[in-house]
């Protein structure tokens, strides 16, 4: 295995790449999941029509709804599934033009590469993991952690520039 020696104005480049292609790609989820939460209609559902949040009251209607499919498709898989069968819960566009329409709009340029079957695959995706992110989390101690790979937060990150670039 070879090792590549960077200067540290390389280092600090790379990093503003890095932290600049993460604002950018938080912006345009943001941007998506702003767009999902205006079109979320939970009229018609009793007991979520005045939810504060929207996001966790679609989680919810997708599990009383389709939440069988789980053991099927996975969680990721079944909320794709509910999505393409167009619940009443979140009105999005759904047709190939729209939704890139809708993806070029929020901020998504790199559909413009994109087939439509690529692009479909992200949007149903991108939907899917936010309306995931509303899941009720799980609080795991750490040796019920389940994965060895330690998190960090975009101002972790930003802190450790700091330390290196100021060495």
């Amino acid at each position: 295995m070879t090792t590549k020696r960077i200067t540290l104005n390389e280092l600090k480049s790379l990093i503003k790449q890095i932290i600049n292609e993460d604002f950018s790609n938080e912006n345009k989820y943001r941007n998506l999941e702003s767009f999902m939460i205006d079109n979320i209609d939970l009229s018609g559902y009793d007991g979520y029509e005045n939810s504060r949040d929207k996001l966790q009251s679609v989680y919810d209607i997708f599990l009383s709804e389709n939440g069988y499919n789980i053991n099927r498709y996975g969680k990721k898989g079944a909320i794709i599934e509910w999505l393409r069968g167009l619940p009443s819960a979140i009105s999005l566009p759904y047709n190939y033009s729209e939704v890139e329409n809708a993806l070029y709009s929020l901020g998504f340029d790199e559909i413009k590469d994109m087939g439509n079957d690529e692009i479909d695959s992200l949007y149903y995706n991108s939907i899917a993991d936010i309306i995931l992110s509303s899941e009720p989390k799980t609080n795991y101690s750490l040796n019920e952690s389940k994965s060895n790979v330690k998190k960090i937060t975009l101002n972790q990150l930003r802190g450790l520039v700091k330390q290196i670039t100021n060495k």
